[in-house]
């Protein structure tokens, strides 16, 4: 998706070895960001606005797509189909980031691994949940880094905040980085706070516990300063179990 010529020819054959069998696919940014450029919200406003810079990155696919729309809106549907991880018992395929917070969310909330109407548009919202979760799993986990220091994309973008190796305790921001070699001189060499290792927000489970397992028995209407507590739980990002 968005790289190189042939992009209709590759989808088909893809396409085509998956519906075989044959093979397995899971979603990645791209193919999330060809759907959200797609498809309209509410308000019928584009999930993914079509500006100058998405447009340009999106030209390649657009350009074999575009005048056919039957062709591009039923390979948008087949996006959609696509599952956002695999888990199987041996391994697990992610386009990005495994993030066992975020993951367990989505399956909770909207029961598999699949992108619903109601997840693609608030994963398309910035300052949601799902936003964050999507750009974690599909595009991979980012951290700031510290002010004044920034370095330029493929695209001459000036960038602030970079990838990481997620899979790995970094300590520096330059251990952490994962992108184009051109930019490591920019990378500073200088310790994140608390490493790569801390936990955000989501990983993170508060569960009140006063009325199910209270501390002291009581019956109902009575109140007990002691029952008055909840359990925090904190979830590697990497669990496995």
């Amino acid at each position: 998706m968005d790289r190189g010529p042939f992009q209709k020819r590759v989808i088909e054959i893809v396409r085509s070895m998956a519906e075989a069998g044959s093979a397995q696919i899971v979603m990645g940014n791209h193919e999330f960001n060809a759907i959200a450029f797609f498809t309209e919200d509410h308000l019928g406003q584009y999930l993914r606005p079509r500006n100058e810079n998405n447009i340009h990155q999106h030209a390649a696919f657009l350009d074999e797509f575009e005048a056919d729309y039957r062709s591009w809106a039923d390979v948008i549907e087949w996006f959609k189909e696509l599952p956002l991880w695999l888990d199987f018992q041996e391994f697990r395929v992610v386009h990005a980031c495994w993030d066992h917070a975020l993951i367990s969310r989505i399956e909770r909330e909207y029961g598999g691994n699949r992108l619903s109407e109601d997840l693609l548009e608030k994963s398309s919202d910035k300052g949601t949940w799902q936003f964050d979760a999507i750009e974690t799993i599909l595009k991979g986990e980012e951290i700031s880094l510290p002010v004044g220091h920034y370095f330029h994309d493929h695209n001459k973008t000036r960038r602030t905040q970079i990838r990481t190796k997620w899979w790995q305790d970094a300590q520096t921001y330059r251990e952490a980085y994962i992108g184009p070699p051109s930019a490591i001189p920019n990378i500073p060499d200088i310790e994140i706070p608390g490493g790569l290792a801390g936990f955000s927000k989501y990983n993170v489970i508060v569960r009140a516990e006063g009325e199910t397992e209270p501390a002291v028995e009581t019956v109902d209407g009575v109140r007990e300063p002691r029952n008055r507590r909840v359990r925090l739980s904190v979830m590697d990002r990497r669990e496995t179990t």
